[in-house]
């Protein structure tokens, strides 16, 4: 039986897959496609910045659920460009954090059910269903 990385930066090194391998290891779930991630459902503590780092080295995440995790205020920064759901709801998330989603393009879906935001950054973007 295959064993998965003991860290983000293992996993990091290897891949792919042993970046999945490592998710599932601390109770993420991953789907991969053609050997790439493109769903991840982290019902995870992901709030160091190292683990969050992680998945900027899966290019072809595509949707993505934070849902009920500890994240930091650089969270968006860390995540691939091609997402196009987010599910950010029931965090605890810092306006400036939602800044940080600019990078984020193609993003078509973004929840914040019961994630507390004020501000401007939390005002509906038109290209946001």
């Amino acid at each position: 039986m295959k064993q998965a990385p003991n860290s983000a930066e293992s996993a990091a090194a290897k891949g792919e897959t042993a970046i999945a391998d490592w998710l599932r290891s601390i109770g993420g779930k991953v789907q991969l496609r053609d050997g790439h991630v493109n769903r991840g459902f982290a019902q995870i503590h992901l709030h160091y910045r190292r683990e969050l780092d992680i998945l900027s080295k899966l290019p072809q995440l595509e949707e993505l659920s934070l849902r009920d995790t500890e994240i930091s205020a650089s969270a968006g920064a860390s995540v691939s460009s091609a997402l196009l759901k987010l599910d950010l709801g029931y965090t605890l998330l810092a306006d400036s954090a939602l800044g940080n989603l600019s990078g984020l393009t193609k993003l078509e879906t973004l929840y914040l059910g019961s994630t507390p935001s004020k501000g401007p950054a939390s005002r509906r973007s038109p290209a946001l269903r």
